[in-house]
């Protein structure tokens, strides 16, 4: 989404920068979990190509693929897992190896 141009890193979703939003990636680490989960939590009903985070979360899961209108059509579901969670072992990978 942050790619995509469908959420800033200033846009009002957020109360200053996350310490989860590094360049304009999300990066999970074990000290920033807590922090991204409340913050997906309070805003799963953001909107991004016609369908909120929940249920594009769910879409994912039930195709087995990232959403275009979300992730992009250049990025691997299994990628995708690393940018975000490779600094998090704890996380793994279920997608498989980038």
């Amino acid at each position: 989404m942050l790619s995509q141009g469908t959420l800033g890193p200033s846009d009002s979703v957020f109360s200053g920068k996350p310490g989860w939003l590094h360049g304009g990636s999300i990066v999970i680490t074990p000290a920033t979990v807590a922090k991204f989960n409340t913050w997906y939590q309070s805003n799963d009903a953001i909107s991004v190509g016609g369908q909120d985070l929940t249920q594009w979360t769910k879409w994912a899961a039930a195709n087995d693929a990232l959403p275009t209108a979300v992730c992009g059509p250049s990025v691997s579901a299994a990628a995708l897992q690393e940018q975000v969670f490779g600094h998090d072992p704890a996380a793994g990978n279920p997608w498989g190896s980038a």
